[in-house]
């Protein structure tokens, strides 16, 4: 017999079963009633788990009532059964402020602040000092959080994007998309409060929460902000306060809290156009880095983790797998130092720092090996990889494809980082250890028989793969993972397979499970923008820029029919409530949006996407959605448009050519068109004709070159802003207000007689390194480039320059010069 309280549902349940006909099936019955008895011992266990406690807030004065009179009647003989008196209660607020709770006392009030200030709470059971439960949350939210206030960035330059008429036509896409969702997250840029702060200034975030406004003086850029005031709009008084006062960050922007890897793609969109910002949140990042290496997934106003560490449930404590989002520090900033050079010297090393301290604690806390200790994977959960209900095994034990993937790409950055600071050894001692991991990814993850990557789930004392396939199943190619013949079978069975991810835009689940809801239901069908920018990196950053820019235009496409819907009167809130509020209206009459996720209608058009809870209700889905919503449409400026930043070398002169070995050769690298760069036509021609090239052979071939080539080696240590438009740019291709290396600049393509002669015009304060190539043939679009330009710089007092594009595919031939000149002649390049 088995010792359990079925209660009253499981009581019922037993008595139909054995009073029925089957149970004169005595052995098959009793298997049953057993089944039975260890599921709802299951489900009470899970219950008991996840109890959360009961409370209340007054709408007026902000105050808390907490009731904890269920928490203890349920958790209290639980704990007794497995051996803990608890001889203490405190209730945790913010897990900044404690409230022991007397003996025998069910209920207590606390004064919470006001309403607009999100609070939660927890209980925790104590026994000699120790905690034995800690229950789940209870969340107040607001999502009247803390915003720089809009007028500010009325005339903050915003990113422009115009393409040919003809093409916008034929993809069904709008540019002005671009700036629409760089507007939305200029308007949702929160912040809190530093511990730079007076204590006048933090006791007036405590109290008010919002209601303070804070404004943002700029300077004669425009871009960059030199001061900052704050105004309580309660007491009407202003409050002295500095730069350094504050935290000032873009992220989901829904409520006061902070979401690590929403931000993590404001951050890495935020190169295209306001570095400052970017590098605040960088800092802001680095400082929230707990000692141990541990980057918490969700961050209160106070700047502690909403998510503990671990759990202490019924006496045991273990990891908590949603304490941490996917780790993609370096991801972001790879891309953001890339296009802001000058930083990258000083901000590599403390990045190389914080990955390894966070791969360090990943490992120890959430890894799992083999019974000879060999690395299988790591265990999380569907929550804390970002994938609230995704149909995949990790909240059973399962290792994540992702995860492990994340890990290789964490490793593939410190390389990176390292190489450009020119530490080879390092670099190369990382890159044995990445290899090793390759393997294990290939050997264990991927999936012959789908043609993809899968997860694992536990199999008795061993592992299987799973069986449905979700979006993360490419992600190993952002890693480097597949090889080529992988790769193909990755876009043509599941990527281009309309039964599988083709589409509108790639949904998070296959079409062909079981589990997918093609209006979205969340993560089960929804397509989600952080997928949208995967894939845009994974095609692009495996060579396959044609996919990229196909995958981006249709997501593009889908935006810009979901925008439009909108402003047609399609919201969240009409769907749900069946009409639009006289505010909701006016907005819509004005512009457009971008949502949380997307989704489609029974007519099979894009729409946002819908999910109902398991109580039935409808989760009204994120409009103006300023976190990753905004990412799609600009980072189509790289998968489209196809700006794209070489990275500099900050390591040491001497070894520059080492570095530029490492640009033309290494498959970290390889998806850049340097070796396109017709005065790079020596260096290529050796390593294309030595099926085995060295360096130190290379280093003499470099050294022999004439004075063109060594000029050209100078501007490739210095880095510089690849262009390679994947469409006809025609005469009406443009954008604006982009800034590289700290200078704001908009730049004009116009195609002249010819697809080889293509018109720069770049307006800028001084002069930027681009190099052009031409990605597009006709309609086409092509992988590598079809014809390409040396480095130029333009710009300033050089605003315009025409190119005479040298074909890739034949002889190459120096910009401006008939097949008949030498080298030494100078280039024919008009200035106007």
């Amino acid at each position: 017999m088995i010792p359990v309280t079925l209660g009253r549902r499981g009581f019922i349940a037993v008595f139909l079963l054995c009073f029925s006909p089957a149970y004169a099936q005595a052995p098959k019955c009793a298997a049953q009633l057993e089944q039975l008895v260890r599921e709802t011992e299951t489900q009470r266990l899970h219950e008991l788990y996840y109890l959360i406690p009961d409370g209340t807030r007054d709408p007026k004065t902000g105050d808390i009532t907490l009731d904890l009179t269920r928490s203890k009647t349920l958790l209290l003989p639980e704990l007794k059964k497995r051996g803990f008196v608890p001889d203490e209660v405190v209730v945790e607020l913010d897990r900044q402020r404690f409230f022991q709770i007397p003996e025998g006392q069910n209920t207590i009030r606390i004064k919470a602040g006001p309403t607009n200030r999100m609070r939660d709470c927890r209980i925790v059971f104590k026994q000699d000092g120790k905690e034995v439960h800690v229950t789940e949350t209870r969340l107040f939210e607001s999502t009247d959080f803390p915003v720089v206030d809009k007028i500010d960035y009325a005339k903050y330059p915003l990113p422009e994007w115009r393409v040919p008429d003809e093409f916008a036509k034929r993809k069904g896409i709008d540019p002005e998309l671009v700036r629409l969702s760089a507007q939305l997250q200029r308007e949702n840029i929160n912040w809190t409060i530093s511990d730079k702060a007076s204590p006048a200034l933090k006791r007036a975030f405590e109290k008010y929460g919002s209601d303070l406004k804070l404004s943002i003086t700029f300077g004669r850029d425009k871009r960059t902000p030199t001061a900052i005031s704050i105004y309580n709009q309660k007491t009407r008084k202003s409050l002295p306060a500095r730069l350094e006062d504050i935290h000032i960050t873009g992220g989901a922007a829904f409520n006061w809290n902070f979401f690590d890897w929403d931000s993590e793609f404001v951050k890495r969109y935020l190169r295209f156009f306001d570095g400052w910002l970017a590098e605040k949140m960088r800092k802001f990042k680095l400082k929230t880095q707990e000692p141990n290496g541990a980057v918490p997934r969700e961050l209160r106003a106070n700047m502690t983790s909403y998510h503990r560490e671990h759990n202490v449930k019924l006496g045991e404590v273990t990891p908590n797998r949603e304490y941490f989002n996917p780790p993609l520090t370096g991801w972001s900033e790879r891309q953001v130092l890339r296009w802001d050079p000058a930083k990258a010297g000083k901000v590599l090393p403390e990045m190389i720092q914080s990955s390894e301290k966070q791969r360090a604690w990943l490992l120890k806390h959430h890894s799992v090996t083999d019974e000879n200790g060999k690395l299988i994977g790591f265990r999380w959960t569907n929550l804390g990889s970002g994938r609230d209900n995704a149909a995949r095994g990790l909240d059973e034990g399962g290792l994540g494809v992702d995860l492990i993937t994340y890990y290789k790409m964490m490793m593939d950055q410190e390389r990176e980082f390292h190489l450009m600071l020119g530490n080879w050894n390092k670099a190369e001692e990382i890159g044995k250890a990445a290899d090793e991991l390759k393997s294990i990814i290939n050997q264990r993850y991927w999936s012959d028989k789908h043609g993809m990557y899968v997860d694992l789930v536990a199999s008795g004392q061993s592992w299987k793969q799973d069986s449905n396939l979700a979006a993360t199943g490419f992600w190993p190619a952002m890693g480097g993972v597949p090889d080529e013949a992988k790769m193909g079978r990755m876009i043509q069975d599941n990527l281009r397979n309309p039964k599988r991810f083709d589409g509108d835009f790639p949904p998070s689940t296959s079409k062909d499970s079981p589990h997918y809801n093609p209006a979205g239901h969340y993560w089960r069908g929804g397509g989600w923008p952080p997928d949208f920018v995967f894939f845009g990196d994974l095609l692009f950053e495996n060579g396959k820029r044609a996919e990229a820019a196909r995958l981006h235009g249709d997501v593009l496409r889908s935006y810009t029919m979901a925008s439009k819907a909108y402003q047609n009167g399609d919201s969240p809130r009409a769907w749900i409530n069946g009409k639009v509020g006289a505010d909701e209206a006016s907005e819509m009459s004005e512009r457009g949006t971008v949502f949380e996720f997307y989704g489609l209608k029974e007519d099979g058009n894009p729409t946002f996407g819908r999910e109902f809870r398991p109580d039935g209700s409808a989760h009204e889905t994120r409009k103006n959605f300023a976190g990753w919503g905004s990412a799609p449409p600009l980072e189509s400026l790289r998968t489209i448009m196809g700006f794209d930043a070489v990275p500099a070398f900050a390591g040491p002169k001497r070894d520059l050519n080492r570095w530029v070995w490492t640009l033309l050769t290494d498959r970290q690298f390889s998806y850049h068109q340097v070796k396109a760069n017709p005065a790079l036509k020596p260096l290529v021609e050796y390593l294309t004709s030595n099926p085995k090239p060295d360096f130190e052979s290379f280093n003499k071939v470099l050294a022999s070159g004439d004075r063109r080539l060594r000029e050209e080696i100078q501007r490739l240590g210095r880095g510089y802003l690849e262009v390679s438009p994947t469409f006809d740019p025609k005469a009406q291709t443009e954008v604006k207000n982009l800034v590289y290396d700290g200078v704001q600049f908009e730049m004009r393509i116009e195609k002249l007689d010819g697809d080889n002669h293509v018109r720069l015009t770049l307006k800028s304060d001084r002069k930027i390194p681009v190099q052009f190539n031409r990605n597009w043939t006709g309609d086409e679009t092509t992988d590598s480039a079809a014809a390409s330009s040396k480095i130029l710089e333009i710009g300033g007092d050089t605003p315009v320059i025409d190119l005479y594009l040298t074909p890739t595919k034949k002889p190459p031939q120096v910009i401006g010069i008939t097949p008949d000149h030498n080298l030494d002649t100078p280039n024919r390049l008009s200035a106007a």
